[in-house]
């Protein structure tokens, strides 16, 4: 599962919008939208921003994303 992949599911988990995490990140849907289907990447600011609102601790985010990578 790639980052775009689990930003996504962890949206759904949180039963979030685009639209509702969008607004919560200044972005646009369209721009969150992109980074959900992977057509862009997630900036350091952006992966925080979600890991605050999503209430998820930075660091078992970092590993998280991490983990994806592999």
């Amino acid at each position: 599962m790639d980052i775009a992949e689990q930003i996504k599911k962890v949206r759904k988990e949180k039963g979030l919008s685009q639209q509702e995490v969008a607004d919560r990140l200044s972005m646009n849907r369209v721009q969150y939208n992109r980074i959900e289907t992977g057509k862009s990447d997630p900036t350091m600011n952006i992966l925080r921003g979600l890991s605050l609102f999503w209430k998820l601790m930075w660091l078992s985010f970092l590993k998280l994303i991490k983990t994806v990578q592999k």
